[in-house]
C-alpha cells in the first residue's frame, strides 16, 4: 500500500495487493496498482467476469450483465468517475489510516494469543518435534505479523509526514500571496499605496449607492522642481525629499483621506465626502506646506508645487475621467503658478470632443469646411467704419459653427497652424478685394498664433497671396498678442520687421495682460495698439474702484500709444456710454457688441453702406 501525489496536489491512493477486494470494488488505473472506489459493495453488481463494467449506482439493487468487449476500466456511475476530488482522497486516506490502525494492533492480538496457545502446548505430553513445529510456527506467524505491522506504520508515517508537508506549503503560499498583494499595492520608498490601489479605492468609492454617484474629491499633486533635485543632489536626495513630503502631507492631511504616491514626484489624495469648499481648503494647506523649505545633506531647498482638484459627480463620476480632470486642473495650477487649481471644463483643451475634432479640422481645411465673420471697426473722430476684423469659424457637420477659441489652440498643437493661417489669409485677401471692386474700402485684420511669428517663411507666404489676390498691402493688418511677442523676441523681430517692410500694418492684440517691456515696444514695427476688452467692459459701471482702475490703464495706454505715434484700437464696446467715454479718452478706433456682432462675409457690404454712427472726439 502506498500514498502517491499527482501534480496537482490530488491524493491517489493505490493499493498494490487485494486487501479491500471484498469491501469494494478497485478498477485499474493508469499507474501501477489499483485506484480505491468508494462505492459501497451494496450498490455493485456482481461482475460475469474481469472484463465486466461495473453497474452504476443509480441502480445498485438490480444489476444487469453487460456484454463483453466493452472497454476496460471504466466504472458505469457517476461517483467511480469522480475519484480524482479532493473529498473522494481525503475519504480514502481514512479509510487507509483506518485499515492502518488494524494492522498496528494485529501483532499484540497474535503474540497474546500465541503466547497462551504456545504455554498450553508446551506443557501438554508430546513429542519434541511436535514442540518444535509450534515453537517455528508461532515465531513465523509473528514475524509476518510483525512484517505487515512495519508496512502499516510506514504507510501511516508517510502519510501524516504527507498531511504536514501539504498543510505547510498551504501556509507558505497564503504567506507568500498576501506578501505579493502587499508588493503589488504599496509604494516601497515612502510605504504609501500606489498608483493600483489608488484605482480599486475609486472604483469602490465612487460606488453608486440609492442617491447616485457619493461625493467625492482628488487631489493630484505634483512637485514643481523635483528633476533639478534629481539632476544636481542626485536620485539619492530626491528620495530623501519625497519621503520628507510624504510626511508633511500625512500631517496636513491628519486622517482626513488616503494618501497615495503615483510615481515619481505625484501623489494624490482621496477624499470621501468632502466637497468643492473642502477640497480647495485642503489643496491650499497642503500648497502652504510645499512652499517651506527642505532640508537635504546640508542644504536648504524651496520646492514649490501644484495640485488639481475634482469632484465626483460633478467633474467625473468613473475613475478614469475624475484622475483626466484632476490632472488637467494641476497643469493649469502649474501654468498660473497659482499653487492649485478646481477643474473646470473652460480650461480642458484635451477633452475628448476635442480630440475628436482635432482628427477632422485638417478635413476641412481642404474641403473648405471653414468660413470667415468680420467684426466691423468705428474711427470715434468719424463715425465711420474704417476695417474689420476676420475672425474664422468652422462649420462641423455634428456641433455646428464652432469659435476659434475651441480649434485654435488644437490646430497649434497637431501642426495645422500653418494651412489654417494660410486659408483664412487666402479667403480675406479674396474678401477684401472683392469689396474694394464694389467700391468699399474696407481694411482688413487678420490674427497670427506663436507658430506664424515663429515661422521665417511667412512674410514670403504673405507677399505671394497678396500678389496673387491683387490686393495692396495697406489694406492688410496683422496682429499679434502681447504674450507672444514676448515669448521669443528675436524671432519675432525679424518676422515683424520682414512683414512690415511689404506695406502691411501691425498691431499689438490683447495689450495690457502681458509683460513687454517699454523699451522693447519702442523698437517694434507696429501700428496699432489694441487695448484688451478686460479693461473696457467695465468703463460705464458707476463708483466701482475697478472702473477707475479700467479708466486709468485705458487713459495710460492711449497716452501711451500716442506718443509712439501709434492708433488705439478698444475691444469690447458693449455700451453707448463706453462708446462715448472712449471717444473722451481720445481713443482712435472702437469695436464691439454695441457696433455689430462679427458678420458672414455676404452681410458685410449692406451692413456697411446702411451704418451710422456718432462722431465722438476727445
Amino acid at each position: 500500500m502506498a500514498v502517491n501525489h499527482d501534480r496537482n496536489g490530488l491524493r491517489r491512493v493505490l493499493i498494490r495487493d487485494a486487501d479491500y477486494a471484498g469491501t469494494s470494488r478497485a478498477q485499474p488505473s493508469t499507474e501501477t496498482g489499483t485506484m480505491i472506489s468508494l462505492v459501497p459493495p451494496e450498490t455493485q453488481a456482481p461482475a460475469p467476469d474481469s472484463r465486466s463494467v461495473a453497474s452504476p449506482a443509480s441502480r445498485p439493487s438490480r444489476a444487469r450483465p453487460e456484454r463483453h468487449g466493452r472497454r476496460l476500466g471504466l466504472l458505469g456511475s457517476e461517483r467511480g468517475r469522480s475519484l480524482s476530488g479532493a473529498a473522494t482522497a481525503d475519504r480514502a486516506i481514512a479509510r487507509l489510516a483506518a485499515s492502518t490502525r488494524r494492522w498496528m494492533i494485529l501483532p499484540y492480538v497474535l503474540g497474546a494469543s500465541s503466547g497462551l496457545a504456545l504455554v498450553g502446548l508446551w506443557m501438554a505430553p508430546h513429542s519434541p518435534w511436535v514442540r518444535l513445529g509450534l515453537v517455528l510456527g508461532v515465531i513465523g506467524l509473528l514475524t509476518v505479523a510483525l512484517w505487515r505491522h512495519a508496512g502499516a506504520m510506514t504507510n501511516l508515517v508517510g502519510t501524516t509526514l504527507s498531511n504536514a508537508a501539504l498543510s505547510l506549503a498551504n501556509q507558505q503560499l497564503t504567506s507568500m500571496n498576501e506578501h505579493l498583494q502587499l508588493v503589488a499595492t504599496t509604494d516601497t520608498l515612502t510605504g504609501l499605496p500606489n498608483r493600483t490601489l489608488l484605482h480599486e479605492s475609486l472604483l469602490q468609492a465612487l460606488r453608486p449607492g440609492p442617491r447616485g454617484v457619493p461625493l467625492l474629491a482628488l487631489l493630484l499633486l505634483d512637485l514643481d522642481s523635483f528633476k533639478q533635485v534629481n539632476d544636481t543632489l542626485g536620485h539619492h536626495a530626491g528620495d530623501l525629499l519625497l519621503r520628507q513630503v510624504t510626511t508633511r502631507l500625512q500631517e496636513a492631511l491628519a486622517g482626513a483621506g488616503t494618501l497615495i504616491r503615483l510615481g515619481g514626484d505625484e501623489f494624490a489624495v482621496v477624499l470621501p465626502g468632502v466637497d468643492a469648499e473642502g477640497a480647495t481648503s485642503l489643496a491650499q494647506r497642503c500648497s502652504r506646506i510645499f512652499a517651506a523649505p527642505y532640508l537635504l545633506d546640508g542644504h536648504v531647498l524651496h520646492v514649490g508645487g501644484s495640485i488639481g482638484v475634482a469632484l465626483a459627480p460633478d467633474h467625473g463620476q468613473d475613475a478614469n475621467m475624475l484622475l483626466r480632470c484632476a490632472d488637467v486642473a494641476m497643469y493649469v495650477a502649474k501654468r498660473r503658478h497659482s499653487g492649485h487649481a478646481l477643474y473646470t471644463p473652460a480650461e480642458d483643451h484635451h477633452s475628448p470632443r476635442l480630440l475628436q475634432l482635432a482628427g477632422g479640422l485638417q478635413e476641412a481645411i481642404l474641403r473648405d469646411g471653414l468660413c470667415l465673420y468680420y467684426q466691423p471697426k468705428i474711427r470715434l473722430e468719424t463715425g465711420r467704419v474704417c476695417g474689420v476684423e476676420a475672425l474664422v469659424r468652422w462649420r462641423h457637420p455634428e456641433h455646428g459653427l464652432i469659435t476659434p477659441d475651441q480649434f485654435i489652440p488644437l490646430a497649434e498643437e497637431t501642426g495645422v497652424i500653418g494651412p489654417l493661417t494660410q486659408w483664412v489669409l487666402d479667403r480675406a485677401l479674396h474678401d477684401c478685394r472683392r469689396w474694394m471692386a464694389a467700391g468699399l474700402h474696407l481694411p482688413i485684420a487678420v490674427n497670427l498664433s506663436m507658430r506664424n511669428v515663429q515661422d521665417p517663411k511667412l512674410p514670403e507666404l504673405v507677399s505671394d497671396l497678396l500678389a496673387r489676390t491683387g490686393t495692396p498691402a495697406a489694406m492688410l493688418t496683422l496682429e499679434i498678442t502681447e504674450s507672444l511677442l514676448m515669448a521669443d523676441p528675436a524671432a519675432a523681430m525679424s518676422v515683424l520687421t520682414r512683414l512690415s517692410a511689404l506695406g502691411l500694418k501691425l498691431a499689438i492684440d490683447d495689450f495690457g495682460t502681458g509683460h513687454s517691456a517699454l523699451g522693447y515696444l519702442k523698437q517694434l514695427p507696429v501700428n496699432e495698439l489694441k487695448i484688451d476688452k478686460a479693461f473696457v467692459l467695465n468703463l460705464s459701471a458707476q463708483g466701482t474702484g475697478g472702473m477707475r482702475t479700467d479708466r486709468m490703464i485705458v487713459r495710460s495706454v492711449t497716452a501711451l500709444a500716442h506718443a509712439l505715434g501709434l492708433d488705439v484700437v478698444a475691444e469690447g464696446v458693449e455700451s453707448q456710454r463706453t462708446y462715448e467715454l472712449l471717444g473722451a479718452m481720445r481713443c482712435n478706433v472702437v469695436q464691439g457688441y454695441h457696433v455689430s456682432r462679427p458678420l458672414p462675409a455676404e452681410e458685410v457690404e449692406g451692413w456697411v453702406r446702411s451704418a451710422s454712427f456718432m462722431p465722438v472726439r476727445g
